[in-house]
C-alpha cells in the first residue's frame, strides 16, 4: 500500500513564519499544502475539501487546537483525518489533552525536518491502509446487498410459481429426513395439511393405497439413494376418495456438485 505523493496537508497555524517553514519542509516530498490562520477558517476549509492530514497548532486565536480536534473527531465525515498537533508546550498535560481531543501524533516547535517527514509519512500510510480497508468493506457490503436482493427476488419468483401451479411441488433434504418446502396444492390433492409433512417428512406416504404401498415405498427408498426416480401409485384421501399420483424426483445440486 503506497501513499499518494500528492496527498493534501492542511497547516493550521496563526504565525506566518511557522506556516511558511512547515510548507517549505513539506514541499520536497511532493505534498500539496493549504493553510488556515485559525480554527474557524480551518473547519470551513475542511468542510469544503477534506485534506488527507492536518498539522494543527494548539495555541490559536478563537478556537484552540483542542477544540478544533474535538470538533473534527466528533463528525463522522472528518473523524478519520489524522491530526498532528504542533506545539511549543512541552508539559505532559498538554500532550494528554491533545490525545484526549483526538490527535494521533505530536510535533514540538521548532519543527525538525526529519521528524516532520517521518510522522507525516507514517500517518498517511496508515490512513491509506484504513481507506483501502474501508473501501473494500464497502464493496463487499454492496455485493452482499446485491446478492441478498437477488436471492429475495429469486425466492419471491419461486414461491409465486410453486404456489400457483396445480401440481404438488416439494423440496426435501438429501437424506429425505426434512421437508424444506411443499406447495399448497398438496392440501388440495392429498386432503392433508402441509404442516403434517413439515412435522414428519415422510407422512405423505401414509396415504399410499395399501395395494401400491410396498412397490411405491421401495421405489422411493431406492430413489433416495440414486437421487432420481419416477413412480406411479394411488393415494386414499381422508374422505375415502382415491386419486392416481405420478411422482418424479430429481436432485438439485449446488455449485460444488453436492
Amino acid at each position: 500500500m503506497t501513499v499518494p505523493a500528492a496527498a493534501t496537508i492542511l497547516i493550521v497555524e496563526d504565525e506566518i513564519q511557522s506556516r511558511k517553514l512547515i510548507e517549505t519542509l513539506l514541499r520536497p516530498e511532493g505534498y500539496l499544502t493549504c493553510v488556515a490562520a485559525n480554527g474557524e477558517d480551518a473547519l470551513a476549509l475542511i468542510a469544503e475539501r477534506p485534506p488527507d492530514l492536518i498539522l494543527l497548532d494548539i495555541m490559536l486565536p478563537g478556537m484552540d487546537g483542542y477544540q478544533v480536534a474535538r470538533t473534527l473527531k466528533a463528525n463522522p465525515a472528518t473523524a478519520t483525518i489524522p491530526i498532528i498537533m504542533v506545539t511549543a508546550l512541552l508539559d505532559r498535560s498538554a500532550r494528554l489533552a491533545g490525545l484526549e481531543a483526538g490527535a494521533e501524533e505530536f510535533l514540538t516547535k521548532p519543527v525538525e525536518r526529519a521528524e516532520l517527514w517521518l510522522r507525516v509519512r507514517n500517518l498517511l500510510r496508515l490512513k491509506a491502509y484504513r481507506d483501502f480497508l474501508q473501501d473494500h468493506a464497502w464493496q463487499l457490503e454492496q455485493q452482499v446487498q446485491a446478492r441478498t436482493a437477488s436471492l429475495q427476488t429469486s425466492e419471491s419468483i419461486f414461491r409465486q410459481m410453486a404456489e400457483n401451479i396445480r401440481d404438488v411441488f416439494f423440496l426435501q433434504d438429501a437424506g429425505g429426513q426434512k421437508m424444506l418446502y411443499i406447495s399448497p396444492a398438496f392440501e388440495e390433492i392429498w386432503g392433508r395439511s402441509c404442516d403434517s409433512v413439515y412435522a414428519r417428512s415422510t407422512s405423505w406416504t401414509d396415504a399410499i393405497h395399501p395395494q401400491d404401498r410396498a412397490v411405491a415405498l421401495e421405489q422411493y427408498r431406492q430413489g433416495m439413494v440414486t437421487g432420481k426416480f419416477t413412480s406411479i401409485f394411488r393415494i386414499v384421501r381422508p374422505d375415502g376418495s382415491i386419486r392416481n399420483i405420478e411422482i418424479r424426483v430429481f436432485p438439485v445440486r449446488d455449485d460444488a456438485g453436492s
